[in-house]
């Protein structure tokens, strides 16, 4: 157990321990000291060494790609933990991002709606153990290449996944300048009033008095993108 998450696990021992505390760990440092934001539940994050016992486990429909999933109806977080050659940083980091989406569907769920996918993934890869630099170079590449995706209006994840990675890189990109040039008091305040049921459009036209199409062309011009 690590704060309100307990960690099951059948392979790896103490290092599989030690990664996963340390990922939890941040999730919940991050979200409470900058957005006030805790799990108002206990959770359990199930390891799988085996990916394929945890494909199964997740049931029929689980796509071939699939690495885990953060089931916060249920509160479960499920991963792939492999015992050996696991990259300790990245796999930390996936933890956090995977415990921060529980922590958040925990802080804004309402009776109306969810968090915008958007909203959801960049402050999941917010104050990561491991930024991806991959996001940051998919990000550059789409700035100069004008492939930048019309972001806040997607109703989700795009299909393609060259088009995912950017995705991610735009969502973390755009969290970080609502939270360093806006300010996080205001994401504070956005994440109340999802949670007291307003919808993203009117929430953002409360809190930072624009639209959100001004929102999002504004952090194009900051980050010098069409």
């Amino acid at each position: 157990r690590e704060g309100d998450v307990e960690i099951w696990f059948y392979a790896g021992g103490a290092s599989i321990e030690s990664d996963a505390r340390r990922g939890i760990h941040t999730a919940l440092k991050t979200m409470r000291e900058t957005f006030g934001a805790k799990l108002e539940r206990e959770t359990r994050l199930i390891l799988y060494a085996d990916i394929n016992r945890m494909r199964a486990a997740l049931g029929r429909g689980t796509s071939s790609w699939t690495a885990g999933a953060a089931i916060a109806d249920f509160n479960i977080t499920v991963l792939h933990a492999p015992a050996r050659n696991r990259d300790q940083r990245d796999f930390a980091a996936t933890v956090a991002h995977e415990i921060t989406h529980i922590i958040l569907a925990h802080r804004t769920r309402n009776s109306f709606g969810r968090m915008p996918a958007w909203l959801h993934e960049g402050l999941a890869e917010f104050g990561n153990v491991s930024p991806s630099f991959s996001y940051d170079i998919a990000l550059d590449f789409a700035v100069h290449s004008g492939r930048i995706l019309p972001i806040t209006s997607m109703p989700g994840k795009p299909g393609n996944p060259e088009d995912v990675i950017i995705y991610y890189g735009q969502a973390s990109s755009l969290i970080e300048y609502m939270v360093f040039q806006l300010g996080p008091e205001n994401m504070k305040i956005l994440m109340a009033a999802l949670k007291s049921g307003s919808n993203i459009d009117a929430a953002i036209e409360d809190v930072y008095g624009m639209t959100k199409a001004d929102l999002e062309n504004n952090w194009r011009d900051y980050i010098g993108a069409d």
